[in-house]
C-alpha cells in the first residue's frame, strides 16, 4: 500500500478529561472492544484541542501550541 490514506479507519470512541483516571501521574482510559474477528490494528489519536474533531491546517496568526495533537503507534492485532 502506497497512500496517505486509510478509508476503512474510523472513530471508535471519543474520550475528554471526564473520562480518565489518574494515579501516580498517569492517566487511564478503558475501551472494551470485544472479541476481533480478523486481523487488525488500532492506534491513539489525541488533542488539546476539544473543539476541533479532525486536524486542519492552522490558521495565520494561530498559535500552535493552542492546537497540538499526537498519534501512537500502532498496535497490530493478528488472528491466527
Amino acid at each position: 500500500r502506497n497512500s496517505d490514506e486509510a478509508p476503512e479507519t474510523k472513530v471508535a470512541k471519543r474520550f475528554y478529561a471526564a473520562d480518565w483516571t489518574s494515579k501516580d501521574g498517569y492517566s487511564t482510559f478503558e475501551l472494551p472492544l470485544g472479541k476481533a474477528r480478523t486481523s487488525q490494528y488500532l492506534r491513539l489519536r489525541g488533542t488539546n484541542n476539544k473543539n476541533e474533531l479532525e486536524p486542519e491546517p492552522d490558521a495565520k496568526g494561530e498559535n500552535p501550541w493552542f492546537d497540538l495533537w499526537f498519534y501512537s503507534n500502532p498496535v497490530f492485532i493478528k488472528l491466527q
